[in-house]
């Protein structure tokens, strides 16, 4: 019976049970967050811890997550963060990856909203970087080309940020 009603209720829900990405003002909140407060927040959009290394100085932590759609796009999602300590410097780096574009101008929109604007721009290869300050913080986004296999390219977007 439980099960039927699970059934049931997916069914009713659809792919919104799904949804898997993360806003950018949550990607933000990631910076001041504790480790144990990441592992739930991830846990929760279905992500999976991937790869975590640790030494003397630094911890980073590599959730993945793939969001199966089979009536649309399915889209692959990575969020990295790494910790560092060393002697009075204490700094935490965190990178979300999508593929999807529309993750990618949902950032575009909030930033303008929320008065952030463009301070520097430069390109790498196939990749533009662009680093958005609001005056107090900054953060930089990147919008370039992945090769998949069989030689394909695929379109990414990647927001970074830090203390």
């Amino acid at each position: 019976m439980a099960r039927l009603l699970f059934i049931l209720l997916f069914s009713f829900l659809g792919t919104n049970l799904l949804a898997q990405s993360l806003s950018l003002p949550e990607i933000l909140k990631v910076v001041y967050m504790e480790p144990p407060l990441i592992d739930t927040l991830m846990k929760q959009r279905r992500f999976v811890l991937f790869q975590r290394e640790e030494d003397s100085v630094s911890q980073l932590k590599y959730y993945t997550s793939l969001e199966r759609n089979p009536e649309a796009t399915s889209w692959v999602r990575s969020l990295s963060f790494m910790d560092a300590e060393l002697g009075n410097y204490k700094g935490r780096m965190v990178t979300y990856r999508t593929y999807s574009k529309e993750e990618y101008a949902q950032w575009m929109s909030w930033l303008l909203e929320n008065g952030y604007r463009t301070e520097k721009s430069y390109t790498t290869g196939t990749d533009r970087h662009t680093i958005y300050s609001n005056g107090t913080a900054k953060l930089r986004v990147m919008n370039g080309v992945a090769y998949m296999p069989g030689k394909r390219k695929a379109r990414i977007y990647e927001v970074e940020s830090g203390q």
